[in-house]
């Protein structure tokens, strides 16, 4: 069993079968629930690929892994590298499925079953078993910056507001 870099610090223990990662310098540290450590250097490991989107053109850009451990969402992105929705990558099936059509930068909720993302000037939840989005914030006229957070109890969001301002002046030709 190999642990990932990206992994480091976070905890996923809710179940026999869960996992707690930890980061133990250059030693990635895997403990299954009541059956011990085993620990692995980063350099012993082999990174392994999350596979494709069955879209031709689409590739996978992963964002947030789930505190449950078992999922990692992303965004899809077309040819041009274009946003063009937010997808689940299941580990135990190895498969991608698509959500929405829309939105990018998925964040995970703490019940894994829901995500937050931004679509240009709102962020919308989504829960992953009903396929339902709504909407939750909204800073029109302005932007919403390309990341956010959310805190661990899932009551509070950071994010960056974009603002453009700028003076206008005129010159007359002489």
């Amino acid at each position: 069993m190999s642990t990932s870099p990206a992994r480091a610090g976070f905890s996923a223990v809710t179940g026999e079968k869960s996992l707690a990662w930890k980061m133990a310098g250059p030693v990635g540290t895997v403990s299954t629930s009541g059956q011990g450590c085993v620990s692995h250097a980063w350099m012993e490991q082999s990174p392994q690929a999350l596979g494709t989107p069955d879209e031709p053109g689409v590739w996978f850009w992963a964002r947030s892994w789930s505190p449950d451990g078992r999922s990692i969402a992303g965004d899809l992105r077309g040819p041009t590298g274009a946003y063009s929705g937010i997808a689940v990558y299941s580990l135990e099936s190895r498969t991608i499925r698509r959500l929405t059509e829309f939105g990018a930068v998925a964040r995970w909720l703490s019940d894994s079953h829901r995500l937050m993302f931004r679509d240009d000037q709102k962020i919308h939840l989504l829960d992953t078993r009903s396929g339902k989005v709504r909407e939750i914030l909204s800073v029109a006229p302005h932007e919403l910056g390309s990341i956010f957070t959310l805190a661990r109890d899932d009551r509070t969001i950071a994010f960056v507001l974009e603002t453009t301002e700028a003076d206008v002046w005129l010159m007359s030709q002489r």
